[in-house]
């Protein structure tokens, strides 16, 4: 078992909605169109990203294949996500129950997802160690 951190957007506007769903999601717009998990290495998943948002620098291109490579192929079922809260100062933590998976037939913001079972929610963080929230 392993356990990954998870990100509700940039200011956690997708938080609600992913505790709800029992999901977390690659939310790229409408400009990521394809299953990623057919991508068989962080090199075709660069190259790929690199065609598709051609106006950003290879630093960006670099950082966003590492975030989008571990949901796509490194989380399993059983492994664990934490989410730490924007809302407020707390932490959810969920088990994987089903892999990634692309459905391209659903509005941009729901085609990558990962199904999660959020078994605790709103953990204070005070509750954690420093090193472990850091």
């Amino acid at each position: 078992m392993a356990l990954y951190l998870a990100r509700s957007g940039k200011h956690g506007e997708w938080e609600a909605e992913f505790l709800e769903a029992g999901q977390i999601r690659i939310i790229w717009g409408n400009e990521v169109l394809r299953d990623l998990s057919t991508l068989q290495t962080r090199e075709e998943l660069r190259e790929y990203l690199a065609e598709v948002f051609t106006e950003r620098p290879p630093g960006w291109v670099r950082n966003a294949a590492g975030q989008i490579w571990t949901p796509c192929h490194r989380m399993k079922v059983g492994d664990w996500v934490a989410m730490p809260s924007k809302m407020n100062p707390t932490i959810h933590i969920g088990e994987v129950t089903a892999p990634y998976k692309y459905d391209p037939t659903k509005p941009a913001e729901h085609r990558h997802s990962v199904s999660v079972n959020w078994f605790a929610q709103d953990i204070p963080r005070e509750r954690f160690d420093q090193d472990i929230l850091y």
